[in-house]
C-alpha cells in the first residue's frame, strides 16, 4: 500500500487514484483489459510492455497491486466461477 487510496481500494471498492503514487499508477494498469489478456495469456505482449514503459511501472509491480486490490479480487473469483461452471 503506497497511499490512503491504495489501501481503501485493498478493502473496498475504491476508484479513487492519487497522482504520482507508484501504487495507484500499477493498480490503474491492473485494472485494464491489457493486464487482463497477458494475465490469462501468460505472455507479456509487446502492447503491454509498451504500457508499462509508458506508465513507468514494472510487471510485477502491476501483479502486487491486482493482487491487494479488492476490484481485482472479485473479478478474477467471478472468472473463476463462470470457469468452473
Amino acid at each position: 500500500m503506497s497511499c490512503p487510496d491504495c489501501t481503501a481500494a485493498a478493502q473496498r471498492s475504491h476508484w479513487m487514484f492519487t497522482a504520482g503514487c507508484r501504487g495507484c499508477i500499477a493498480r490503474g494498469v491492473a485494472r485494464l483489459p491489457q493486464f487482463r489478456k497477458v494475465r490469462d495469456a501468460g505472455v507479456l505482449d509487446r502492447a503491454y510492455r509498451q504500457l508499462l514503459e509508458q506508465a513507468g511501472v514494472t510487471h510485477d509491480e502491476v501483479k502486487r497491486a491486482a493482487a491487494a486490490d479488492f476490484e481485482q479480487r472479485a473479478q478474477a473469483e467471478r472468472g473463476q466461477q463462470r470457469r468452473a461452471a
